[in-house]
């Protein structure tokens, strides 16, 4: 019997390798993706969001939680994996925020600063966490979306880029440090994402932009675009202990997601 079960690990990875992860903003633009890529690699999801949208797949679980609140996440049982992608383009401080319906993948206008939407849901998950057990044991992988600018005070003209850009942009990348801050200092094992424009291939409104941004990743301070598909990849295969951990910048990304292979 020994013997047949290890036959079938062998011959059924997908199966035998299942893992329980919590996706924190399943609904929008970047989590549906994720959502998608991990449960077609096999994984049990409990999705976290505002809109709690429902599922069919007996493998998805979804929860309505405001993760603003610092109780929210108190009461779930601990997971094999985490995935934070709650984010906002225009926060409730932004003059153009009303246009988040219209950008958010899911058709949502949410309010909030990017400090309570980020920074402080990303604390909110860290203090969630459940503490090694016993003590000597791997932390679970925590993936976090963050952006390629947050690295610009790094990089050769980045930090006059910055200090030229819209006080929005500004905050947002202030967020966005706050949380990679608090994910490395957490019970976990970080990777963090850092992409910069994230596109669906094939579609025609983005061609411009991503075009435009390739011909420039020459240049220290621009990025080259990556595609959804390959993000979400890579998502899913840190969550399966893949990777360096840290963070990971755009050609980091392909690798993780084997982009030679789409």
């Amino acid at each position: 019997m020994h013997l047949l079960a290890v036959l079938l690990a062998s011959l059924l990875p997908g199966i035998t390798s299942s893992l329980s992860v919590l996706l924190l903003g399943g609904s929008g633009f970047v989590g549906s993706a994720v959502l998608t890529e991990l449960l077609e690699s096999g994984h049990s999801v409990t999705t976290a969001s505002r809109s709690g949208a429902a599922t069919s797949n007996p493998r998805h679980t979804s929860l309505k939680l405001d993760l603003t609140s610092p109780s929210a996440l108190a009461e779930l049982p601990p997971f094999d994996a985490y995935v934070h992608c709650v984010g906002v383009l225009f926060d409730s401080q932004s003059a153009l925020s009303r246009l988040n319906k219209v950008a958010s993948g899911s058709g949502s206008e949410p309010g909030g600063t990017y400090d309570q939407i980020t920074a402080e849901t990303v604390k909110n998950l860290c203090d969630a966490l459940p503490s090694p057990s016993p003590p000597s044991s791997s932390p679970p992988p925590l993936v976090f979306i963050s952006a390629f600018e947050v690295g610009w005070p790094q990089v050769t003209g980045g930090s006059l880029l910055e200090s030229l850009a819209p006080p929005f942009l500004r905050r947002y990348l202030s967020a966005k440090r706050r949380a990679e801050a608090t994910i490395l200092s957490a019970p976990c094992s970080p990777h963090i994402m850092r992409p910069s424009i994230i596109y669906v291939p094939g579609a025609g409104d983005s061609k411009l932009t991503v075009n435009a941004f390739t011909a420039l990743s020459f240049l220290p301070p621009v990025e080259k675009p990556i595609p959804l598909p390959l993000l979400a990849r890579a998502v899913a295969r840190a969550c399966e202990g893949n990777g360096e951990g840290g963070v990971y910048g755009r050609e980091a990304m392909g690798v993780l997601g084997e982009e030679t292979k789409m």
